[in-house]
């Protein structure tokens, strides 16, 4: 079977002995032989016929009527081209599970990669929340026990502002906690006001404190007033009497965004011919 074709070898393999003996006889080989062939020399014999092209030199016995080699070449072509047609529709039929198997996978990675980072994300929200109360709760102790409260005159505001802000320096305070960590230590009216404003002003401290100050009027005009209006009582000390004094300078400096000396004289020189005018005029 060496010599025939790979297609051929695969058409006898699939022949059963009884089709083998059939196509033997037809050829012209002996009934009674062929009968007491075994497999492999019907095959073999075959085989034979197929390369011989239906040469009758080596079969046994005339070859019968009706047997024609050409009408047996052309079913043998006809079968081997069925057999490769069955062939191709099977590589076919494998290619496309192939395919499904490898997009089913893929699927299945990406479904796999969208529940990684879901679990992911999850861990990481969980985190940050722990994280975001614990870190509440350590600067929240750190700032109550070193912190002033704000008092009920509204100028206290701005050293009670000013000393947070240090706090916040020293402990590294995260801006999103620093307006959160404030509201216990503000005064009622000041919590009061707090509670009606939106959570995003509440919730930033830069934006909260524009408001507290807004609300509560402490313009330039008032700092100066207080200052050239502050007196020492009995119960100050000349250093107590000295700090409020460089406070409400200091208030009213920043408000005016004095950083040099020149701006210092300009702004001095301004108050004076202020102070000589009528009201309606400086207003």
């Amino acid at each position: 079977m060496e010599k025939l074709t790979t297609a051929q070898q695969q058409l006898v393999k699939k022949m059963s002995n009884d089709r083998l003996r059939d196509k033997l006889i037809a050829a012209g080989y002996d009934e009674e032989i062929v009968m007491d062939m075994d497999r492999e020399v019907l095959q073999s014999n075959y085989a034979e016929i197929l390369i011989t092209g239906g040469d009758a030199k080596s079969r046994v016995g005339p070859t019968l009527a009706g047997y024609d080699p050409d009408v047996e070449r052309e079913k043998l072509a006809f079968e081997q081209k069925k057999w490769e047609a069955e062939q191709k529709e099977k590589r076919q039929l494998a290619e496309e599970r192939r395919r499904k198997e490898e997009l089913e996978f893929e699927q299945l990675k990406l479904k796999q990669r969208e529940l990684d980072l879901q679990a992911m994300r999850g861990s990481e929200d969980r985190d940050r929340r722990e994280s975001a109360v614990i870190k509440g709760e350590l600067f929240g102790d750190a700032i109550h026990n070193s912190a002033i409260k704000m008092g009920h005159d509204p100028i206290e505001l701005v050293s009670f502002l000013r000393n947070c802000e240090q706090l916040f320096d020293v402990y590294d305070v995260p801006a999103s906690l620093q307006a959160i960590l404030i509201r216990s230590l503000l005064n009622e009216k000041a919590r009061d006001y707090v509670a009606k404003l939106d959570p995003e002003i509440s919730g930033n401290y830069q934006r909260l404190k524009a408001a507290l100050l807004s609300e509560f009027k402490l313009s330039p005009n008032l700092y100066l007033e207080r200052f050239n209006a502050c007196v020492k009582t009995a119960d100050d000390t000349y250093v107590t009497y000295a700090s409020k004094l460089t406070g409400l300078l200091d208030y009213y400096l920043e408000s005016r965004k004095i950083t040099a000396l020149d701006e210092l004289k300009n702004l001095l020189v301004c108050d004076k011919i202020k102070s000589t005018l009528k009201h309606v005029c400086v207003m």
